[in-house]
Order: structure tokens, then C-alpha cells, then sequence
């Protein structure tokens, strides 16, 4: 082997005039302790608190008057259309859930 083979690669980094591209992880500040927490805390404990939070997504949406008007528009339908009875009786099972376990904020109207 002769010397002429063995020269390295030299890299220089991108001039200054273009411009830096921000990533995820120049966006998360290491010494923050929500991140810190976060970060230490099990996998398992981690999903749980991803269920929590799905679930009160879910139960917000629920419990939304424009979810409630879109499922009461649906069982309208399904009642003028009169073509398929076990669907019918699902949307108005899921309905009788809804508005037994929504609170008071929410008038709640009558579906028959």
C-alpha cells in the first residue's frame, strides 16, 4: 500500500448562508422536568397515561353537542329509511348511553 491511498475525507460543514433547518430535537429543551419526567417514567406507566388521555378525548367527544346532533341526524335517517332495525336499534342504544351518562350542561332531547 503506498501512501497516496490511504487520504482521508475531509468534510466541512454547509456554508453559513443556508439556512438551518429546525428538527424535533432542537425543539425540546433537555432540562425542562415535564421532559425530564416523561423521559424517566416506565413504558408501562407511559401507556397508561396515553389511555388516560385517549379516553378523556374520546369522553369529550361524547359528550360534544355536535356529536350528539350528528348521532340524533343518523337515527332520523335510519327511522324515515325503516330498512335496517338492528341498526336503528345500536344507534339508538349508543344514544340512551350517551345521554344517561352526560351531565347536566347538556340539554338532552328527546330521540322518538
Amino acid at each position: 500500500m503506498s501512501s497516496e491511498s490511504c487520504q482521508g475525507v475531509i468534510t466541512a460543514p454547509p456554508p453559513p448562508s443556508m439556512p438551518h433547518k429546525e428538527r424535533y430535537f432542537d425543539r425540546i429543551n433537555e432540562n425542562d422536568p415535564g421532559y425530564l419526567r416523561e423521559r424517566n417514567m416506565s413504558p408501562d406507566l407511559r401507556q397508561d397515561f396515553n389511555m388516560m388521555e385517549q379516553k378523556k378525548r374520546v369522553t369529550q367527544i361524547l359528550k360534544s353537542p355536535a356529536f350528539r346532533e350528528d348521532l340524533e341526524c343518523l337515527i332520523e335517517d335510519q327511522m324515515q329509511k325503516g330498512n335496517n332495525p338492528t341498526g336503528l336499534l345500536a344507534l339508538q342504544q349508543i344514544a340512551d348511553y350517551i345521554m344517561a351518562s352526560s351531565f347536566a350542561g347538556f340539554p338532552s332531547s328527546p330521540l322518538s
